[in-house]
């Protein structure tokens, strides 16, 4: 899926390029070799770093300090996407990020999109994480013309973006073309973005159920998380917070399995030699008011109440 790529943008002070300037042509031979040395220093310095993993964060924190994002710790509605460079899903897949207000006329802003890449050090032979950013002219067209397939908006900060890359390239295991990409990677965003509100809505019914707090029968507790999960999955369908992207391998599973034995022999080697440790991610988002379940309003008055009521205020 490539190489190791360093891709990080220029600080802030560092925006006006300065090219060669006549003056060097002045200068005597050791001033220039002076120069050289200087220059060598600060590519060697601790302040130039071109490990993607370090530059990863940095470059989304310029994107949003340069005002073409959302602030990294500032809770935001996002959008999510994967853009494929193969429509028949055998390129590579890495995920996009965008602000939901990108259309809003109230919002005069200049927001673009950022990607979250899976990329490959094949000398190393390990996983890195890679993001590039593109304007708002680009991005709308790549939506227009439906290269970018949506998946789902949902509300949260940069910062747990960024986390839950780290993570998941941490925990990806041995890298695969076919039986553990990039691919995988991108299922393996969507879903736990997905799984954390459905555990966290869920978790939310169940510490407002009087009955699931008060009771100590097992069977009981099971019935009301039982019914706490389809109501949320309901809530989810209805917001549009699911995902129907697979990987090419699933999609070759699918259509080979009259071919039992090689489908049986492939998944056995994939969990022997590519077994990731995607299962321990767990996607956190920043603490957010628990949702209180909405007041029932008074039954309507009738006229024996309103007499009753009235005969009592009248005791008293």
């Amino acid at each position: 899926m490539g190489t190791k790529q360093c891709i990080q943008a220029p600080r802030d002070e560092d925006e006006s390029s300065s090219s060669d300037s006549d003056d060097d042509t002045i200068l005597s031979p050791i001033k220039r070799w002076n120069n050289k040395i200087k220059m060598e220093s600060k590519l060697h310095s601790v302040d130039f770093q071109c490990d993607p993993t370090l530059s990863f964060r940095r470059n989304i924190q310029n994107v949003c300090r340069r005002k073409r994002l959302p602030s990294t710790h500032e809770l935001h509605t996002y959008n999510f996407y994967v853009w494929s460079s193969n429509r028949f899903g055998f390129g590579h897949d890495s995920i996009v990020i965008g602000s939901a207000a990108y259309r809003s006329e109230h919002d005069d802003n200049n927001y673009g999109w950022i990607t979250a890449e899976l990329c490959v050090d094949m000398d190393e032979n390990k996983v890195l994480p890679q993001t590039r950013y593109l304007n708002k002219y680009e991005g709308l067209d790549f939506i227009e013309t439906k290269k970018w397939k949506k998946q789902f908006s949902y509300t949260t900060t940069l910062n747990a973006v960024i986390d839950l890359v780290y993570k998941l390239i941490a925990n990806h295991g041995t890298y695969n073309n076919l039986h553990n990409g990039c691919q995988h990677f991108v299922e393996g965003f969507l879903k736990k973005i997905i799984e954390y509100e459905h555990e966290y809505r869920v978790q939310t019914m169940l510490t407002h159920n009087r009955l699931y707090q008060s009771t100590s029968s097992d069977y009981v507790k099971g019935y009301q998380r039982y019914r706490a999960c389809v109501k949320v999955e309901k809530q989810l369908k209805k917001e549009r917070l699911s995902t129907n992207y697979e990987p090419m391998e699933q999609n070759l599973q699918i259509a080979g399995t009259l071919m039992v034995v090689p489908i049986v022999a492939m998944s056995v080697n994939k969990h022997k030699k590519y077994q990731s440790q995607r299962d321990k991610v767990i996607f956190q988002s920043i603490p957010r008011q628990p949702r209180h379940p909405r007041p029932r309003p008074p039954p309507p008055a009738t006229e024996a109440g309103a007499a009753r009521n009235a005969k009592r205020r009248s005791r008293e």
